[in-house]
């Protein structure tokens, strides 16, 4: 009688357990795009976006992005109130077409909102080629109160990666699996590294140490003294140094298939 009594708690736990698996969604998500076929990294990426808002956050290492619709994701998200903190490579945001622009753009509609860095340059040897200094990482860590996502793979957000690339992004997710919070772990401790390497374009760059992850002691005194003299004298917060002399880029709110490409 025992045995038996065991043997159906013993089922029962199975059947629990394996229901709150099933149900709940998963941590890992793995897809392709080629050309040709519907792209599921942007369509993920904009579903993922569009489940955040006030509070949230979208901490970006990027080498090239200009794919219009995502950054018209990106736009959105900021304007219900998320934040961007966005490391892109220097190469190309001063040479990808129209890159630099749309970029300037976002950070000029949404304001303090969106924070924008540069990484990497071209070395000064007799041969340049041979130190140049590149961000050739793609990744998105998406995060939404104590949860996050961490988009990465071979996938640039560009048009020719959607359209013209066999290209891959996975999506990790926290959860009860603690190697995959191990890798999100180590990929916010990775962008506070590159973070810190990189030079931002926005004015007060100290306001920029809001974006890190984990700030020291000195840096969360540099973010408090921020803080103080802005609420003592406010001053208007996020534009970059370029922008300030720079006509603005319209970008529309509808977000719309562009037949543009980009790099």
């Amino acid at each position: 009688m025992k045995k038996s009594i065991f043997i159906c708690c013993l089922f029962l736990a199975f059947i629990t357990i394996n229901s709150v698996s099933f149900s709940a969604s998963p941590q890992i998500t793995l897809n392709y795009t080629s050309p040709g076929t519907t792209d599921y990294c942007k369509n993920t990426l904009s579903a993922r976006l569009a489940a955040l808002g006030v509070g949230h956050s979208a901490h970006i290492n990027m080498y090239t992005l200009s794919n219009t619709d995502i950054i018209g994701y990106l736009r959105a998200f900021a304007t219900r109130g998320g934040k961007i903190c966005m490391v892109v490579d220097r190469e190309q945001y001063n040479t990808s077409t129209g890159m630099g622009d749309k970029l300037r753009a976002l950070s000029q509609h949404i304001g303090g909102r969106v924070k924008i860095r540069l990484l990497g340059n071209r070395g000064t040897g007799l041969n340049p080629w041979q130190n140049v200094k590149t961000l050739h990482e793609k990744v998105a860590i998406l995060k939404n109160g104590e949860s996050a996502d961490v988009m990465i793979g071979s996938y640039n957000w560009t048009w020719t990666a959607s359209d013209r690339n066999y290209e891959n992004c996975m999506f990790l997710k926290t959860g009860v699996n603690v190697d995959i919070n191990g890798v999100v772990n180590r990929s916010k401790t990775r962008f506070d590294d590159l973070w810190r390497a990189s030079q931002s374009i926005n004015v007060g760059e100290s306001r920029d140490l809001e974006c890190l992850f984990t700030p020291t002691g000195p840096e969360i005194k540099a973010i408090e003294a921020e803080r103080a003299a802005t609420i003592a004298s406010p001053v208007v917060r996020g534009r970059s140094r370029e922008i300030q002399h720079t006509t603005r880029v319209a970008l529309s709110p509808v977000i719309t298939p562009s037949k543009k490409r980009g790099f």
